[in-house]
Protein backbone atom coordinates (compact mmCIF):
# COMPACT_ATOMS: atom_id res chain seq x y z
CA UNK A 1 0.00 0.00 0.00
CA UNK A 2 1.14 3.16 -0.96
CA UNK A 3 1.69 6.07 2.20
CA UNK A 4 0.17 9.28 1.92
CA UNK A 5 2.67 12.36 2.32
CA UNK A 6 1.94 15.57 3.51
CA UNK A 7 1.70 19.27 2.14
CA UNK A 8 2.16 21.97 3.68
CA UNK A 9 -0.30 23.99 4.35
CA UNK A 10 0.27 28.05 3.84
CA UNK A 11 -2.83 29.35 5.20
CA UNK A 12 -2.33 31.63 8.14
CA UNK A 13 1.44 30.23 8.47
CA UNK A 14 1.15 28.06 11.17
CA UNK A 15 2.74 25.14 9.74
CA UNK A 16 -0.37 22.22 10.44
CA UNK A 17 0.62 19.34 8.02
CA UNK A 18 -2.93 18.01 6.34
CA UNK A 19 -3.95 15.66 3.87
CA UNK A 20 -4.25 17.65 0.63
CA UNK A 21 -4.07 17.27 -3.22
CA UNK A 22 -5.44 15.92 -6.45
CA UNK A 23 -4.84 13.01 -8.75
CA UNK A 24 -3.57 14.51 -11.44
CA UNK A 25 -0.90 17.08 -9.74
CA UNK A 26 2.57 15.81 -8.36
CA UNK A 27 5.11 18.57 -7.40
CA UNK A 28 8.61 17.72 -5.85
CA UNK A 29 7.25 18.88 -2.32
CA UNK A 30 5.59 16.95 0.28
CA UNK A 31 1.73 16.43 -1.47
CA UNK A 32 -0.97 14.32 -0.43
CA UNK A 33 -3.25 12.72 -2.45
CA UNK A 34 -6.67 13.29 -1.00
CA UNK A 35 -9.26 14.76 -3.45
CA UNK A 36 -9.57 13.34 -7.26
CA UNK A 37 -8.38 9.21 -6.23
CA UNK A 38 -10.10 7.66 -8.98
CA UNK A 39 -10.68 4.48 -7.12
CA UNK A 40 -13.91 4.62 -4.64
CA UNK A 41 -14.14 2.35 -1.70
CA UNK A 42 -17.35 0.24 -2.42
CA UNK A 43 -20.29 0.41 0.50
CA UNK A 44 -19.59 -2.88 2.33
CA UNK A 45 -22.05 -5.81 3.41
CA UNK A 46 -25.34 -7.46 2.19
CA UNK A 47 -28.44 -7.60 3.38
CA UNK A 48 -30.31 -11.17 3.67
CA UNK A 49 -27.75 -12.47 1.41
CA UNK A 50 -27.44 -9.82 -1.41
CA UNK A 51 -25.03 -7.06 -1.56
CA UNK A 52 -25.62 -3.84 -0.94
CA UNK A 53 -24.76 -2.93 -4.49
CA UNK A 54 -28.42 -2.00 -4.77
CA UNK A 55 -28.24 0.16 -1.32
CA UNK A 56 -27.40 4.08 -2.53
CA UNK A 57 -26.28 5.84 0.95
CA UNK A 58 -26.45 8.86 -1.15
CA UNK A 59 -29.81 8.86 -2.86
CA UNK A 60 -32.33 11.13 -1.10
CA UNK A 61 -35.42 9.25 0.97
CA UNK A 62 -38.85 9.61 0.70
CA UNK A 63 -39.98 12.72 2.28
CA UNK A 64 -42.25 10.55 4.36
CA UNK A 65 -39.30 8.12 5.88
CA UNK A 66 -37.98 11.17 6.06
CA UNK A 67 -40.68 12.41 8.79
CA UNK A 68 -41.13 9.02 10.33
CA UNK A 69 -37.51 9.42 11.38
CA UNK A 70 -36.24 12.81 11.64
CA UNK A 71 -36.38 15.08 14.83
CA UNK A 72 -35.49 18.34 15.40
CA UNK A 73 -33.73 19.38 19.24
CA UNK A 74 -35.95 18.63 21.37
CA UNK A 75 -36.69 20.68 24.95
CA UNK A 76 -35.77 18.61 27.94
CA UNK A 77 -33.10 17.06 29.74
CA UNK A 78 -30.41 15.44 28.14
CA UNK A 79 -30.93 11.70 28.70
CA UNK A 80 -34.93 12.22 27.16
CA UNK A 81 -33.54 14.09 24.49
CA UNK A 82 -31.09 11.29 23.58
CA UNK A 83 -33.55 8.81 23.57
CA UNK A 84 -35.44 9.99 20.74
CA UNK A 85 -33.99 7.51 17.84
CA UNK A 86 -34.05 4.34 19.21
CA UNK A 87 -30.52 3.23 17.46
CA UNK A 88 -29.01 6.19 18.97
CA UNK A 89 -30.29 5.27 22.53
CA UNK A 90 -29.21 1.80 22.07
CA UNK A 91 -25.51 2.85 21.41
CA UNK A 92 -25.38 5.07 23.93
CA UNK A 93 -26.53 2.43 26.41
CA UNK A 94 -24.04 0.15 25.08
CA UNK A 95 -21.07 3.02 25.16
CA UNK A 96 -21.97 3.14 29.13
CA UNK A 97 -22.69 6.23 31.45
CA UNK A 98 -20.76 9.43 29.69
CA UNK A 99 -24.69 10.94 27.73
CA UNK A 100 -26.22 13.16 29.60
CA UNK A 101 -24.56 11.76 33.29
CA UNK A 102 -23.50 15.00 35.69
CA UNK A 103 -19.51 15.03 35.71
CA UNK A 104 -18.95 13.32 32.41
CA UNK A 105 -19.76 15.56 29.88
CA UNK A 106 -16.10 16.54 28.85
CA UNK A 107 -13.88 14.02 27.30
CA UNK A 108 -10.04 14.24 27.04
CA UNK A 109 -8.25 11.74 24.16
CA UNK A 110 -4.58 11.79 23.55
CA UNK A 111 -2.90 10.01 21.43
CA UNK A 112 -0.41 10.26 17.61
CA UNK A 113 -2.31 11.09 14.52
CA UNK A 114 -0.27 9.52 11.60
CA UNK A 115 -0.05 11.05 8.05
CA UNK A 116 2.33 9.39 5.68
CA UNK A 117 4.71 9.33 7.12
CA UNK A 118 4.56 11.65 10.35
CA UNK A 119 3.35 11.03 13.17
CA UNK A 120 2.02 13.91 15.45
CA UNK A 121 1.09 14.31 18.90
CA UNK A 122 -2.61 15.02 19.55
CA UNK A 123 -5.31 16.53 22.05
CA UNK A 124 -8.96 15.83 21.08
CA UNK A 125 -11.37 17.57 23.83
CA UNK A 126 -15.29 16.92 23.07
CA UNK A 127 -17.71 18.47 25.38
CA UNK A 128 -21.41 18.28 25.44
CA UNK A 129 -23.75 20.86 24.79
CA UNK A 130 -28.02 21.01 24.06
CA UNK A 131 -27.11 20.88 20.45
CA UNK A 132 -24.56 17.62 20.55
CA UNK A 133 -20.87 18.53 21.38
CA UNK A 134 -18.10 21.23 20.65
CA UNK A 135 -14.54 19.33 19.67
CA UNK A 136 -11.41 21.01 19.97
CA UNK A 137 -8.34 19.48 18.52
CA UNK A 138 -4.43 19.94 19.22
CA UNK A 139 -1.85 18.96 17.50
CA UNK A 140 2.04 19.15 18.37
CA UNK A 141 1.57 19.76 21.84
CA UNK A 142 0.80 23.40 20.37
CA UNK A 143 -2.60 24.75 22.24
CA UNK A 144 -6.11 23.86 20.47
CA UNK A 145 -6.40 25.68 17.15
CA UNK A 146 -8.84 23.78 15.44
CA UNK A 147 -12.67 23.24 16.65
CA UNK A 148 -15.61 22.01 15.44
CA UNK A 149 -19.20 22.99 16.80
CA UNK A 150 -23.10 22.70 15.03
CA UNK A 151 -23.38 26.34 15.25
CA UNK A 152 -20.01 27.21 13.58
CA UNK A 153 -19.01 24.04 11.76
CA UNK A 154 -15.11 23.83 11.04
CA UNK A 155 -12.71 26.65 12.28
CA UNK A 156 -8.79 27.29 12.48
CA UNK A 157 -7.76 29.69 14.33
CA UNK A 158 -10.78 31.18 15.09
CA UNK A 159 -11.67 31.82 11.43
CA UNK A 160 -13.48 29.25 8.96
CA UNK A 161 -11.05 26.48 8.06
CA UNK A 162 -9.51 25.52 4.86
CA UNK A 163 -10.99 22.46 2.71
CA UNK A 164 -7.98 20.95 3.91
CA UNK A 165 -8.49 21.73 7.38
CA UNK A 166 -11.91 20.58 6.87
CA UNK A 167 -11.61 17.32 5.84
CA UNK A 168 -9.03 16.64 9.27
CA UNK A 169 -11.59 18.80 11.45
CA UNK A 170 -14.54 16.69 10.31
CA UNK A 171 -13.20 13.63 10.67
CA UNK A 172 -11.49 13.66 13.52
CA UNK A 173 -15.09 15.14 15.03
CA UNK A 174 -17.96 13.86 13.06
CA UNK A 175 -16.31 10.21 12.38
CA UNK A 176 -17.28 8.98 16.06
CA UNK A 177 -19.37 6.92 17.93
CA UNK A 178 -20.40 9.81 20.36
CA UNK A 179 -21.81 11.81 17.07
CA UNK A 180 -23.49 8.94 15.87
CA UNK A 181 -25.56 9.48 19.28
CA UNK A 182 -25.57 13.11 20.04
CA UNK A 183 -26.31 13.60 16.28
CA UNK A 184 -29.92 13.68 17.26
CA UNK A 185 -29.45 16.77 18.71
CA UNK A 186 -29.08 18.91 15.58
CA UNK A 187 -31.81 17.96 14.29
CA UNK A 188 -30.15 15.02 12.21
CA UNK A 189 -32.23 12.21 10.42
CA UNK A 190 -31.67 8.48 10.97
CA UNK A 191 -32.52 5.45 8.71
CA UNK A 192 -32.09 1.90 8.62
CA UNK A 193 -30.47 0.62 5.55
CA UNK A 194 -29.83 -2.83 6.70
CA UNK A 195 -29.97 -5.45 9.02
CA UNK A 196 -27.36 -8.10 9.44
CA UNK A 197 -25.89 -6.68 6.53
CA UNK A 198 -22.66 -9.33 5.39
CA UNK A 199 -20.13 -8.10 3.53
CA UNK A 200 -19.98 -8.25 -0.01
CA UNK A 201 -19.26 -11.37 -2.06
CA UNK A 202 -20.33 -13.48 1.20
CA UNK A 203 -22.13 -16.71 0.02
CA UNK A 204 -25.61 -17.88 1.30
CA UNK A 205 -24.62 -20.28 4.08
CA UNK A 206 -25.73 -20.61 7.43
CA UNK A 207 -22.60 -21.54 8.08
CA UNK A 208 -21.26 -17.59 8.02
CA UNK A 209 -19.97 -16.85 11.58
CA UNK A 210 -18.20 -13.21 10.55
CA UNK A 211 -19.07 -9.92 11.31
CA UNK A 212 -22.26 -8.36 10.36
CA UNK A 213 -24.16 -5.18 10.62
CA UNK A 214 -26.99 -2.45 11.08
CA UNK A 215 -26.42 -0.25 8.84
CA UNK A 216 -27.64 2.89 9.80
CA UNK A 217 -27.96 6.15 7.92
CA UNK A 218 -27.50 9.83 9.33
CA UNK A 219 -28.50 12.63 7.31
CA UNK A 220 -27.07 16.15 8.10
CA UNK A 221 -30.05 18.79 8.34
CA UNK A 222 -30.28 21.49 6.29
CA UNK A 223 -27.81 24.30 6.69
CA UNK A 224 -25.77 26.58 4.58
CA UNK A 225 -22.14 28.56 4.54
CA UNK A 226 -19.43 27.34 6.92
CA UNK A 227 -21.43 24.95 9.16
CA UNK A 228 -22.55 22.81 6.48
CA UNK A 229 -20.10 19.32 6.39
CA UNK A 230 -18.70 18.50 3.64
CA UNK A 231 -20.52 15.01 3.85
CA UNK A 232 -24.03 15.57 4.41
CA UNK A 233 -24.70 11.80 5.31
CA UNK A 234 -22.79 9.25 6.83
CA UNK A 235 -23.31 5.04 6.46
CA UNK A 236 -22.34 3.47 10.00
CA UNK A 237 -21.96 -0.13 10.50
CA UNK A 238 -23.04 -1.42 14.00
CA UNK A 239 -21.58 -4.61 14.72
CA UNK A 240 -25.42 -7.05 15.13
CA UNK A 241 -22.85 -9.26 18.00
CA UNK A 242 -21.10 -6.56 19.78
CA UNK A 243 -23.43 -3.44 19.46
CA UNK A 244 -20.25 -1.30 18.97
CA UNK A 245 -19.50 0.55 16.14
CA UNK A 246 -16.92 -1.05 13.21
CA UNK A 247 -17.62 1.43 10.49
CA UNK A 248 -18.11 4.65 9.16
CA UNK A 249 -18.59 5.38 5.35
CA UNK A 250 -18.81 9.09 4.47
CA UNK A 251 -18.31 11.18 0.80
CA UNK A 252 -16.29 14.08 0.21
CA UNK A 253 -16.87 15.38 -3.07
CA UNK A 254 -17.40 11.96 -5.06
CA UNK A 255 -15.01 10.51 -2.97
CA UNK A 256 -16.07 7.10 -0.51
CA UNK A 257 -13.98 7.21 3.23
CA UNK A 258 -14.07 5.05 5.23
CA UNK A 259 -13.46 4.81 9.11
CA UNK A 260 -12.51 1.97 10.90
CA UNK A 261 -12.79 1.52 14.61
CA UNK A 262 -11.02 -1.33 17.07
CA UNK A 263 -9.56 -1.53 20.19
CA UNK A 264 -12.17 -1.09 22.03
CA UNK A 265 -11.20 -0.85 26.02
CA UNK A 266 -13.08 0.06 29.41
CA UNK A 267 -12.39 3.41 30.92
CA UNK A 268 -14.55 3.71 33.74
CA UNK A 269 -17.49 2.26 32.94
CA UNK A 270 -17.37 4.03 29.44
CA UNK A 271 -16.68 2.33 26.10
CA UNK A 272 -14.06 4.16 23.67
CA UNK A 273 -12.22 2.99 20.40
CA UNK A 274 -8.55 3.48 21.05
CA UNK A 275 -7.83 2.73 17.35
CA UNK A 276 -9.57 4.54 14.15
CA UNK A 277 -8.24 4.45 10.40
CA UNK A 278 -9.63 6.52 7.52
CA UNK A 279 -8.88 4.79 4.28
CA UNK A 280 -9.97 5.16 0.53
CA UNK A 281 -9.99 2.25 -1.99
CA UNK A 282 -6.70 0.85 -0.80
CA UNK A 283 -5.12 4.17 0.26
CA UNK A 284 -4.68 5.01 3.99
CA UNK A 285 -5.17 8.68 4.91
CA UNK A 286 -4.75 9.16 8.59
CA UNK A 287 -4.17 6.64 11.24
CA UNK A 288 -4.81 7.26 15.10
CA UNK A 289 -4.33 5.93 18.19
CA UNK A 290 -5.48 6.86 21.60
CA UNK A 291 -3.30 6.31 24.40
CA UNK A 292 -5.10 8.07 27.16
CA UNK A 293 -8.88 8.87 28.00
CA UNK A 294 -10.54 10.58 30.62
CA UNK A 295 -13.61 12.10 31.12
CA UNK A 296 -14.80 15.01 33.33
CA UNK A 297 -16.98 17.97 34.00
CA UNK A 298 -17.64 20.57 31.46
CA UNK A 299 -15.43 23.25 32.57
Amino acid sequence: MKQMTLKRMTARGRGLNVIAGSRVRKTSSILAVLAGIALLAAVVGAYNNRTLSSINPTKPFTSASLRQQTRGPQVGRPPAKLSLQPEADKLRRRLGQRFGTVGKERSVMVGTLTIGAQRTPISIVRTQDDKGESVEVALGGRPASLTWSTAEGSRSGGIAASLTERSLIERLALDSPDQFVLAQLRGASYFTVARDAKPSGTPASDDYTGPQWDLIRVGEPDRTGTSKPRSLWRLYHINSVTGLLDKVISQEEGEVIEATFSGWVNQGGDLVPSHITWITGTQTLMDLVLTNVAFGPRQ
